[in-house]
């Protein structure tokens, strides 16, 4: 069953709508169409793979998702060798297609605590270096 997205919220909780761009069998691709302006733009992007296998010869699984807020080339000015600047948030899940000794709630509670742990404090505290 494939992946619907129609609104997601920012930092402050305002719904803003995700326009999907693209979808085939192993990705799909959205943008903010709510803020989309010639200077800004945001998407999101999910991709999967099969890895190989692990010890016990199941099928892994690599799912990508990817969050990037851009400004193209042109609205920061007219210097040419001055590059877009680009921000990247990126959750990737290595995990058996078929668990055997743990769950799927384990697998959950997984993705639950990076949910609760990137608060806006972190986040920041994150990006200035702090470990």
């Amino acid at each position: 069953m494939a992946i619907t997205i129609t609104a997601l919220n920012n930092e402050a909780a305002v719904a803003k709508t995700f326009t999907e761009i693209g979808k085939d069998m192993v990705s799909s691709a959205w943008y903010n169409s709510t803020d989309e302006t010639s200077t800004f733009h945001q998407t999101l992007t999910i991709k999967q793979r099969i890895t190989g296998k692990n010890g016990n010869g199941i099928a892994m699984r690599q799912t990508l998702i990817q969050c990037k807020a851009t400004t193209p080339v042109d609205s920061i000015g007219s210097d040419p060798l001055v590059a877009p600047e680009d921000v990247f948030v990126n959750v990737t899940i290595n995990t058996p297609v078929a668990l055997q000794g743990l769950s799927a709630t384990n697998r959950k509670d997984l993705v639950a605590f990076l949910r609760n742990f990137l608060t806006a404090a972190n986040v920041d505290a994150l990006v200035t270096g702090q470990v």
